[in-house]
């Protein structure tokens, strides 16, 4: 069900600010936003359909459920975190060429990313994320496998120790 709630919410959200996004963005940005928003939302069901099925296939061969279970939503979080970071540098650059043409009075990048506490700690430069975000998300990615690892193979110990 998240799997296909989550990339139709992202439209619908899209849609139902679609008067007021071509109002105050050009229609470059709103192009972007939607490209980003097809791509996000096709990997968020991709990863979210195939955890779906992996997970009924590896609880029913265990006989514990909680920790197999807690691995697989830590895996699934992290997976979705790296898709984000992956694919938000699609809008960082189209936002990288509304302020380098000036579109609509965007002359600096604090008029964009004014509240935006991440570009505040890269100092507002939406090129630096290009290139942070997915080594973020890359790193996130391993971590979280790491973890999700661990738990997978303290439940496969259990499972194989004899009384």
């Amino acid at each position: 069900m998240p799997a296909i709630l989550t990339p139709l919410l992202l439209l619908a959200t899209y849609i139902r600010d679609f008067e007021n996004l071509f109002y105050y963005h050009p229609i470059f940005y709103s192009v972007l936003m939607l490209i980003w928003i097809i791509v996000f939302g096709y990997f968020n069901f991709k990863i979210l359909w195939t955890r779906a099925k992996d997970l009924s296939q590896e609880v029913n061969n265990k006989k514990y459920f909680v920790i197999p279970t807690l691995g697989h939503y830590i895996k699934t979080n992290g997976e979705l975190i790296a898709a984000l970071c992956l694919t938000l540098p699609i809008l960082l650059i189209g936002i990288q060429f509304l302020v380098i043409f000036g579109y609509n009075g965007y002359d600096t990048y604090d008029d964009l990313f004014g509240n935006i506490p991440i570009m505040q700690s890269l100092s507002g430069i939406p090129i630096a994320g290009v290139v942070i975000l997915p080594l973020f998300g890359y790193f996130a990615l391993i971590f979280v496998k790491l973890v999700s690892e661990s738990l997978t193979a303290l439940v496969d110990i259990a499972n194989n120790t004899n009384k």
